[in-house]
């Protein structure tokens, strides 16, 4: 199977377990910051939060490098669901600063999330991974 594998996949699941793996190492920082900081803090929910989806994207990441399909249909949701909660994000940034850069920002972040999600639909990726 990996003689014939598409670049992108082998992009798109580096690109999740790297992303991954830097989200939790924030996640675990800002649970310092929670345990020794908690005036400073939103509560520890949000870091255990970050821990899980994170980690169920570096898993997703690893088993969609070897093939699966159920890992490219939640790498899919979860890049639809990254964009929209981007967007949600940067919207009410925006309000509360009424800042132009912050358009910049959801730009800057929106463009490679559609070319994952562009690459995950494609037919060279399903064909390859058997759907």
């Amino acid at each position: 199977m990996s003689a014939n594998k598409p670049t992108s996949v082998s992009v798109i699941a580096w690109f999740y377990m790297i992303s991954g793996s830097l989200s939790i190492l924030s996640a675990f920082a800002y649970l310092y910051v929670h345990f020794t900081r908690p005036e400073i803090s939103s509560g520890a929910f949000i870091g255990v939060a970050q821990i899980l989806i994170a980690t169920l994207l570096v898993v997703a990441g690893k088993l969609f490098l070897n093939g699966s399909e159920v890992m490219r249909k939640v790498l899919e949701l979860s890049t639809y669901a990254l964009a929209v909660g981007l967007l949600f994000f940067s919207i009410t940034t925006w309000l509360k600063s009424n800042d132009p850069s912050v358009l910049a920002m959801v730009a800057l972040y929106l463009t490679p999330l559609f070319f994952i999600s562009r690459a995950l639909r494609s037919d060279k990726v399903k064909n390859y991974m058997g759907a």
